[in-house]
Order: structure tokens, then C-alpha cells, then sequence
């Protein structure tokens, strides 16, 4: 994000991007936050299992 610089929105840009949220997920922000977090955990132990199984291997241990 530093490299990024800071955001300069000017406010009725910052109000109509508000207002497209709530209008997409009437949610408070840290719910949104926290539900996003949750699925983030979710797929990195989803992927880091399926990076555990062998290529030539389904998931069921036969030979694919």
C-alpha cells in the first residue's frame, strides 16, 4: 500500500462509493471485514491441503 500512495478522493466520490456499498451489502463494515477474513482463512487451508496432494493423486489417494 505505501507504494500505492494514499487515496485522494474528493468527497462526492467518497460519498457515492458509501453509498454503492451499502446499497451492495447493507453489512457494517467490520462484518463485511470479518466474513471476508474468514473465507480468506478458509481457502489458504482449502489450497495448502491440495498443494499437499500429489499431482498424479485425486484427492481420494488413487492414481489419476
Amino acid at each position: 500500500w505505501a507504494t500505492l500512495g494514499d487515496p485522494r478522493l474528493d468527497a462526492a466520490t467518497r460519498a457515492r462509493l458509501a453509498s454503492g456499498m451499502a446499497e451492495a451489502d447493507p453489512r457494517p463494515v467490520a462484518e463485511i471485514a470479518a466474513s471476508r477474513d474468514a473465507g480468506l482463512t478458509e481457502l489458504m487451508v482449502f489450497l495448502s491441503k491440495k498443494e499437499a496432494t500429489p499431482h498424479n493423486e485425486t484427492p481420494r489417494g488413487n492414481q489419476g
